[in-house]
C-alpha cells in the first residue's frame, strides 16, 4: 500500500477506534499509535478547564 494511502487510512482509523466504546490496546503500527496519542492530547486539551 502506498505510504500516503496508509497514512490517510490510519488518520481515519484512529478516531473510529477511540469511539468504539470499549477498551483496546494498539501495539502497531507506530504511526497509528502516534495518531491516537495526538488525538488523545487534543481531547484532553479541549476538556482541560484548569488552563482557562
Amino acid at each position: 500500500m502506498p505510504r500516503l494511502v496508509l497514512d490517510e487510512t490510519l488518520k481515519w482509523l484512529a478516531p473510529r477506534l477511540a469511539t468504539l466504546g470499549c477498551e483496546f490496546e494498539v501495539h502497531e503500527p507506530p504511526k497509528l499509535i502516534d495518531y491516537l496519542r495526538a488525538l488523545g492530547a487534543r481531547v484532553i486539551g479541549a476538556t482541560d478547564t484548569r488552563s482557562s
